[in-house]
């Protein structure tokens, strides 16, 4: 008897799951259109709001499809992988910029010191 119970409650309806993923992948999706639509139309008070949804949707959708796949060390490695080559890539760009922009001049003007 508490096997059969336990039988239907591990069952899973195929058209809920549907919609549940379709919901959970449309959403982040929504926002991005509205971050795009507030980015064009210039509306900077919204802009915050709708990046704090994305950021939190895509959160959202990274976590059950993290689970949907398992704790495969394969996702996580090239996750992480691309995380940290972005953030190489952007630290080699700032230092490249920084080197390469001209060098400010020191204000000639009386009263200056250039001291705070």
């Amino acid at each position: 008897m508490a096997s059969a119970t336990g039988n239907q409650q591990n069952r899973i309806n195929p058209y809920e799951a549907q919609i549940f993923w379709m919901a959970l992948i449309l959403c982040p999706i929504l926002w991005v259109v509205f971050f795009l639509l507030a980015l064009l139309g210039r509306n900077f008070k919204w802009l915050l709001l709708v990046c704090i949804a994305v950021v939190l949707n895509g959160a959202n959708l990274y976590g059950y499809i993290k689970c949907k796949i398992g704790h495969g060390k394969q996702l996580s490695t090239s996750l992480t992988s691309m995380t940290s080559d972005f953030f190489r890539r952007q630290v080699i760009q700032n230092v490249a910029s920084m080197m390469t922009r001209p060098s400010q001049q020191a204000s000639n003007m009386p009263g200056q010191t250039n001291v705070i």
